[in-house]
């Protein structure tokens, strides 16, 4: 069961431009292997918010071992300054 953690969480990517490849941002749903996807972003000024798909609204004891303190329901994430 512990191997199958190493792939839970949606994977992320950022491609800078035309000419270079993905490079990874995250492999394991922004830290919480319960997002499965990324719902949406948006830009505002130099910050890139995230929005996250998560469908385990009742996954919410903080204090459960086998889930590391990770938690249910969807998420928002604010990426400062992405384009520095």
């Amino acid at each position: 069961m512990e191997a199958a953690h190493n792939f839970e969480g949606a994977d992320l990517y950022s491609i800078s431009n035309n000419k270079s490849p993905a490079a990874t941002v995250s492999f394991n749903g922004l830290g919480n292997f319960a997002n499965y996807g990324i719902r949406n972003m948006i830009t505002v000024g130099s910050d890139m918010y995230i929005g996250t798909a998560n469908p385990f609204n009742l996954l919410t004891d903080p204090n459960d071992t086998f889930y590391n303190g990770k938690l249910g329901g969807w998420e928002l994430y604010d990426f400062t300054s992405v384009n520095k």
